[in-house]
C-alpha cells in the first residue's frame, strides 16, 4: 500500500488578490502569495532598525528580534482561504485566515514567546497577564521592577514593526483594498507622488534616514479547470461557503504542486523614508499658532503650558483651571506642533460629535500649514472604530475598523483586535495623552510627553477665569 504524498507546510505570510475589476468577483484570476521569510525578514528588518531609546532596556532589541523571527512561525498550520458574505448573504470577496497561528509560537525564553504570542492582540487585560506570569522568573523580576512597562514597550515595537511591514505589502503587491482595511492608528504610510516605489511614514522611528525592504510573491494564475470547477459550485443555490472550500482546496493542491523552490512572480524594492517637512517651528512661537489655529491670542495660562511643553523634557502635566479657560486648545496646540499623540477619554458619547467639529477645524488648519503631512483623528466607541485623514485642509479619507467582538475577526491574518471599553468614547490625535475627568465644576487635564524615562513632573494651576479663552 503506497504511503499518501505529504503536504508541505505553507509558508505564506500574507495573500492578496489584487484584481480590482473582475466581471466574476467570485472566479479569481490570479492569487498571489507572499513568501513567510519575506514578511518576518522584513520585520526583523524594521526592528533592527527602530530608534534605540524607544527600548526600555539594555537586552529589549535582542528579545524584539527573536520574537519577531518565530512571531509567524505558527502560520504554515493555520493557513485557509475563505469566503465573506454581504448583510445580502451574497459573495463580498475572497479572505484568507492564520486564526490560532500565534499560539504555535514557541521559544526556550519565556518572555520571547511572550512576545511572539501577544503580538496580535496589545489589550490590557492580556499584557498585564503576561507580564504578572513573567515576574515569576527571578531574571525577568528586576527588569519588570525597574520599568513595569518593558514588556509592553517591547510587545509595542514588535506590533508596530509588523503592522508597517502588513500595510506596505499590501500597497506595494498591489492589493491596495486590503492596505487600507489594514489602516491602524499609529503611523500614517503614503506613497510618494514623484518617485517610484518610494513610501513616506509619519512620525519617523527609525535611526536611519531610509530604510530599503524588498517584497516578493508567488503567482498562482487560475487555469481554465480550476475557474469551472469554482463556477460549478455555484449552481443554483450559489453556496459560497463552498466556492471558499473549493478555492481553499484548488490553492493548497497548485502550492503541493510546485517545485522545491517554487517561482518568484516577482521582487520589488522600495525605500520608506520620512516625509518631507518645513522645519520652521523654531521661528513660530505661542502666538503664530493660536492666531493661525483658533483666531486668538493666547492667555496667560496657555502661554505658560506652550512653553512648558515646547522646551520642557518633563515627562507629566497637571493642568488645573477653571472651565472655560481654554484647557483644550492649551494641550491641543503644542500636541500639534511637537507630533505628540494625543489621547481624550469622554464621559458620555453624546459628546463625540461635538468634540468631532470642535477638532476638525482645527487639524484642517494645521494641516494646511503642513501640506504634506498627514493629521489623523481616531474616534472609538467601543463597537466601531473611525479614523479620519486630513491633508492640506482636506479631509482625505474614513478608515473603520469594526471591533472583534462584532466582526468575528477571522479575515486576513486572524489578527484579534485590543480590548474595548463600551462606556467611553475616545478621541485619538497623533502623539500626547491626554486625560479629562469632570469633578463638579473643575476639570482635570494630564499630558504625557513621550519621554518614557523622564520621571520629572510639572503642575500647573489656575484658579481664577482667564478672558480670551
Amino acid at each position: 500500500m503506497s504511503k499518501a504524498k505529504r503536504q508541505r507546510p505553507y509558508i505564506f505570510g500574507r495573500v492578496f488578490f489584487p484584481e480590482t475589476e473582475n466581471p466574476e468577483p467570485a472566479i479569481p484570476n490570479k492569487i498571489y502569495f507572499q513568501p513567510l521569510g519575506n514578511h518576518v525578514g522584513n520585520v526583523v528588518r524594521l526592528v533592527k532598525f527602530w530608534h534605540e531609546d524607544d527600548f526600555p532596556c539594555e537586552s529589549s532589541l535582542d528579545r524584539v528580534i527573536e520574537a519577531a523571527k518565530i512571531h509567524d512561525s505558527g502560520k504554515t498550520q493555520k493557513f485557509n482561504l475563505a469566503v465573506e458574505k454581504n448583510k445580502q448573504k451574497v459573495f463580498k470577496k475572497y479572505i484568507y485566515s492564520f486564526s490560532g497561528h500565534r499560539y504555535l509560537a514557541e521559544h526556550k525564553n519565556p518572555w520571547i514567546q511572550s512576545l511572539a504570542r501577544g503580538h496580535h492582540d496589545y489589550s490590557v487585560g492580556d499584557i498585564s497577564r503576561d507580564t504578572y506570569q513573567l515576574k515569576k522568573y527571578p531574571e525577568f523580576a528586576e527588569i519588570l521592577l525597574k520599568n513595569p512597562l518593558a514588556y509592553a514597550q517591547e510587545l509595542y515595537i514588535l506590533e508596530m514593526c509588523d503592522q508597517i511591514e502588513a500595510e506596505l505589502a499590501c500597497r506595494v503587491i498591489d492589493d491596495e483594498e486590503q492596505a487600507k482595511s489594514r489602516t491602524f492608528m499609529e503611523y500614517t504610510i503614503e506613497k510618494d507622488k514623484q518617485e517610484e516605489n518610494l513610501y513616506r511614514i509619519d512620525p519617523w522611528i527609525f535611526n536611519k534616514d531610509e530604510i530599503e525592504l524588498d517584497f516578493t510573491y508567488w503567482a498562482y494564475n487560475l487555469l481554465e479547470d480550476d475557474k469551472k470547477e469554482l463556477r460549478k459550485c455555484q449552481g443554483d443555490n450559489k453556496d459560497y461557503q463552498l466556492i471558499g472550500k473549493t478555492l481553499d482546496k484548488l490553492a493548497k493542491k497548485w502550492w503541493n504542486e510546485q517545485p522545491e523552490k517554487p517561482k518568484i512572480g516577482q521582487t520589488i524594492k522600495i525605500q520608506l523614508k520620512p516625509f518631507a517637512f518645513d522645519h520652521k517651528t523654531d521661528t513660530r512661537d505661542c502666538y503664530f499658532w493660536y492666531q493661525q489655529l483658533a483666531n486668538f491670542s493666547p492667555n496667560p495660562l496657555q502661554k505658560e503650558v506652550y512653553q512648558k511643553i515646547i522646551t520642557s523634557e518633563a515627562a507629566d502635566y497637571l493642568i488645573k483651571a477653571p472651565t472655560g479657560s481654554g484647557k483644550f486648545e492649551t494641550v491641543l496646540f503644542p500636541a500639534l506642533v511637537k507630533q505628540h499623540r494625543l489621547i481624550l477619554p469622554l464621559p458620555a458619547r453624546s459628546l463625540i460629535e461635538d468634540q468631532k467639529q470642535r477638532l476638525e477645524q482645527y487639524l484642517k488648519r494645521f494641516s494646511q500649514i503642513y501640506p504634506q503631512r498627514q493629521i489623523s483623528l481616531v474616534i472609538d466607541t467601543g463597537s466601531q472604530m473611525r479614523r479620519w485623514v486630513y491633508v492640506n485642509g482636506n479631509q482625505k479619507d474614513i478608515f473603520v475598523k469594526i471591533s472583534p467582538e462584532h466582526d468575528g475577526a477571522s479575515t486576513h491574518d486572524g489578527k484579534q483586535g485590543s480590548s474595548y471599553n463600551e462606556e467611553e468614547g475616545f478621541v485619538k490625535l497623533p502623539g500626547v495623552f491626554q486625560r479629562w475627568r469632570t469633578q463638579g465644576f473643575e476639570e482635570r487635564l494630564q499630558y504625557k510627553a513621550n519621554e518614557k524615562d523622564k520621571k520629572t513632573s510639572a503642575v500647573i494651576t489656575y484658579t481664577k477665569s482667564i478672558e480670551n479663552s
